[in-house]
């Protein structure tokens, strides 16, 4: 959603060893008002001044004299018909959502930071904010990639779009605002670490913005093979292959993808056996120097 700004956080206990619970909401204060003071909160916000973005559904507008916003479908007419709840599902939860108010409207934590579709048309300024998402540390993108992984657990896709993640440069923030349902019908493979990499990059970026992104995601991958690590999801999904090749294509000087293939392999299978044995620990070491050196390559 173009301009939306929302926010969550999502719990870890140690870098890169993260508990795999869903964003811990707190409802104070507001949340917490009678009924009536919140709607007519949220309907003294829906004017210009409080307007965040739209979206194919929906507007966006924050909450005045709060942290949060509020998501109006476009067919809302009466606010007073809606049926407010805390009771949230999984899915709820995933895109952020701290209360409900019926007909898809809902109440969103705020989050700061910037959309790479702000500047879709600024290739500049959207070069200047990728840079500063290049920069991010591992745990920043450990977190984005952790918030596809438990969407997955829960039948859920990433809507990876520039208009779909926030980036805080001065949190070091990357979040992902918007996941989808599969559907049986329409069923879509998912390629976490391509989409993580297609919505920072998302309308065009430079060479080698994009290959600090992309060397940036595969470390981070690779940080869930590492001895003691329980992965984010489950290991046939990390798309390194397609992705490692895809950035072999985009580096000034192309290097052999055959023996990063058969790393990956090697990577998988070992990991596999040292989930169910530690002392395949000192081995899965030693793969992962590869890879990371083969990684490292890419320029």
């Amino acid at each position: 959603m173009n301009g939306m700004k929302i926010c969550s956080s999502i719990h870890y206990t140690a870098p890169y060893q993260y508990n795999r619970t869903y964003p811990n909401f707190r409802s104070v204060g507001f949340l917490d008002m009678p009924k009536e003071d919140i709607f007519q909160r949220i309907k003294d916000s829906l004017n210009y001044q409080y307007f965040i973005g739209q979206g194919t559904e929906a507007e966006v507008y924050k909450i005045k004299d709060t942290d949060y916003c509020v998501r109006i479908p476009y067919e809302t007419k009466d606010l007073y018909s809606f049926n407010y709840t805390k009771d949230l599902t999984p899915a709820d939860k995933l895109n952020h959502a701290e209360a409900k108010l019926g007909f898809g409207a809902t109440i969103m934590k705020y989050i700061e930071g910037i959309l790479p579709k702000t500047f879709i048309n600024n290739d500049k300024h959207r070069y200047n904010l990728q840079s500063q998402a290049a920069d991010m540390p591992i745990k920043s993108y450990s977190s984005l990639l952790h918030q596809i992984g438990v969407a997955i657990d829960n039948d859920m896709l990433f809507d990876f779009t520039g208009g779909n993640i926030i980036i805080n440069p001065q949190k070091q923030e990357l979040t992902a605002i918007d996941f989808i349902k599969m559907s049986p019908d329409y069923p879509r493979s998912t390629s976490p670490m391509n989409e993580m990499f297609n919505a920072l990059t998302s309308y065009g970026t430079k060479q080698e913005i994009g290959l600090k992104i992309m060397k940036k995601i595969l470390l981070t991958g690779l940080e869930e093979f590492k001895p003691n690590v329980k992965p984010c999801m489950d290991l046939e999904l990390f798309d390194f292959v397609e992705f490692f090749e895809n950035g072999n294509m985009r580096a000034d000087e192309k290097i052999d993808t055959a023996p990063f293939n058969k790393y990956i392999e090697e990577l998988k299978h070992i990991k596999k056996l040292e989930l169910k044995d530690s002392k395949y620990a000192a081995q899965l070491e030693s793969i992962i120097k590869k890879v990371e050196a083969e990684i490292l390559k890419l320029r």
